[in-house]
């Protein structure tokens, strides 16, 4: 008989977690109804305000209406994650403007992740996204061209580390910050007990010349029982590479990636390639 692994049990630490999201869940049903019109009234906002920044882009320079395009789509995903539920704090003031290119790494919990850490910082940053939101759609008879498109312009393509490492190079070079997901899959340390790193991966991109952060979105696997009269609280923590590494010699690749797993709420942690 096969053994069952531990990782399908919920830790002891997240019982009350674990409860507490089954109660929000009978909650969620009977407000889907009656948040509908609030959502409609979103929607028809988004396509006015998205009318006058075309208009207003035909007389911008180009570099000003990039810089446009990247608050446009900040700003919306903003709203949406507002009217969705989501309440955050977090652990440390962000910087408003980087001295160089960024590498904020963190986990891909589930498809929206990105999206919101997007939303979390005064400056632009690429982040990971499926291809499936550049082709969004808000409702079936409703197409929101408009989002998915400005939102491919903020965005690479989502793939595991070891095919997205060129990518973020080049990124890089072209002097973006770039947010990168270290998992393979979707990962949550609420119900698995060890990370999925891309151990080799990671230990490259630590080695560029930019200013590296790991960001751990706590609560964020509650994301889909959120609603405004039942919303979720995350604690987005964040901390340098050279604060989270105190200590540790950057040649000891086994303490290094213990201390990033047990950052983001994991036992240990796995080298997938």
């Amino acid at each position: 008989m096969r053994e069952l692994s531990d990782d399908i049990f919920i830790a002891e630490k997240n019982l009350k977690q674990a409860q507490e999201t089954l109660i929000r869940l009978s909650k969620t049903a009977p407000l889907k109804k009656q948040y509908r019109w609030v959502w409609v009234g979103f929607w028809l906002y988004q396509w006015m305000r998205y009318g006058y920044f075309l208009v207003s882009g035909l007389f911008l320079a180009a570099t000003k209406k990039k810089a446009r395009q990247f608050e446009f789509i900040k700003q919306y995903w903003t709203g949406f994650f507002i009217l969705k539920g989501i309440r955050y704090y977090t652990t440390s003031p962000m910087p408003e403007k980087p001295e160089k290119p960024m590498l904020i790494f963190t986990l891909r919990r589930n498809y929206f992740g990105s999206l919101f850490t997007q939303t979390l910082f005064p400056f632009p940053v690429i982040v990971p996204v499926e291809k499936a939101f550049k082709e969004f759609r808000i409702k079936p008879k409703l197409a929101s061209a408009f989002v998915g498109k400005l939102t491919g312009l903020a965005t690479y393509s989502d793939d595991t580390l070891n095919n997205n490492i060129d990518s973020v190079k080049q990124l890089l070079k072209k002097g973006y910050s770039v947010v990168v997901h270290i998992n393979d899959g979707f990962s949550n340390p609420s119900n698995t007990l060890s990370g999925p790193f891309f151990t080799q991966q990671l230990s490259e991109l630590m080695r560029e010349d930019a200013d590296m952060y790991f960001l751990n979105l706590e609560g964020w696997e509650r994301f889909p029982f959120a609603t405004p009269v039942t919303p979720i609280q995350l604690r987005c923590h964040w901390v340098s590479k050279e604060d989270l590494f105190y200590l540790i010699p950057m040649d000891n690749s086994e303490k290094l990636f213990e201390r990033i797993a047990v950052f983001f709420g994991f036992r240990q942690s796995t080298s997938v390639t």
